[in-house]
């Protein structure tokens, strides 16, 4: 308790002094001091949610540069002045309940949260984010850093992002948007009614695969690939329930997703094919499937074009007048 009060007047007293003695900054001062653009040049409707220029910003990995100059070297670009934030905030929450205490009867919280942000350009090709935290209890107060390495190849960004994070997951290194998917990332302050991710309390490693696996159990399956790595196919609901005690790490973790394929693959086997070679469901009369589902399995790329070309086939052939038996 001594500890965190300490820490929390060291805030304080350091927030003070950055009021005073600081040059104005907008958004996350680490990048707008090095870009020398207000907010609205990356951000729009709620802080943190990103419109297309923030996402290339963040995508390029942090190393664009307008306003300050830079100190250069053999592999070495980086700003002449550290650029850092410490972000806490006060509120104030009520909720629903009928309860007589915590935020049923309205509570006044602060510090609710406090950051210190230390990040920009380290390099041509290289940023870096470092979040310091306001421990609580046994936490660090080392809380993530993310190091992304990003070379143009044409147009085409081709990355690589080393990561550590206490509570971000896996999408820490890669999500894009500031969606609110994270917890530390939400464009509204109540994550739990926001945040899909938060709202079903699937936050913690492992637990959402495990909840999938067990939907598709309880819908037929007769196995599930997780997408885990050294990790083989589920076989029975008990499997996947294991998998909420597991402790993974981001690198075991091959998160991935596509449009929906292979759940009425087309073939002109009966036993083997739930749709026939113009997408007619079999069985049916005046059912088509035009879509992605007419593979034979997950191809595992983006497949739009095909999906298009799929689409466009069976989409002339009925307009000719096939018959929609």
């Amino acid at each position: 308790m001594k500890n965190r009060s300490a820490l929390t007047i060291s805030a304080v007293v350091f927030l003070l002094t950055m009021l005073v003695a600081t040059e104005k900054a907008s958004a996350v001062p680490a990048f707008a001091r090095q870009t020398g653009m207000p907010c609205a040049a990356c951000h729009f409707q709620h802080y943190p949610a990103l419109n297309d220029f923030g996402v290339m910003f963040k995508t390029n990995g942090y190393t664009m540069i307008g306003a300050q100059g830079k100190v250069e070297g053999k592999d070495l670009s980086l700003p002449d002045t550290l650029n850092a934030s410490l972000v806490t905030k006060i509120r104030y929450q009520k909720s629903n309940g009928d309860g007589k205490t915590g935020t049923d009867k309205g509570e006044l919280q602060f510090p609710d949260e406090g950051a210190l942000l230390i990040g920009g350009r380290a390099g041509e090709h290289a940023g870096f984010l470092l979040e310091l935290q306001l421990p609580e209890g046994d936490e660090s107060a080392f809380a993530s850093f993310r190091m992304p390495i990003v070379y143009d190849l044409g147009g085409t960004a081709l990355s690589v992002v080393p990561f550590t994070t206490d509570a971000g997951g896996a999408a820490y290194g890669f999500e894009l948007l500031n969606t609110g998917a994270m917890r530390m990332q939400r464009v509204l302050e109540d994550r739990n009614t926001t945040s899909a991710q938060q709202f079903i309390g699937t936050a913690t490693a492992a637990q959402g695969i495990a909840l999938v696996a067990e939907v598709f159990f309880a819908a037929g399956a007769e196995s599930v690939y997780p997408g885990i790595a050294g990790m083989g196919e589920l076989r029975h609901p008990r499997e996947a329930a294991a998998i909420r005690e597991a402790r993974l790490g981001a690198g075991a973790l091959t998160p991935v997703g596509f449009h929906p394929m292979g759940t009425a693959r087309m073939g002109g086997d009966p036993q083997r094919s739930a749709t026939d070679h113009w997408g007619v469901v079999r069985g049916t009369v005046g059912l088509h499937v035009a879509d992605a589902s007419l593979f034979p399995s997950c191809v595992g790329v983006n497949p739009q074009l095909t999906i298009m070309a799929f689409a466009s086939r069976i989409a002339r052939h009925l307009a000719a007048g096939a018959p929609r038996a």
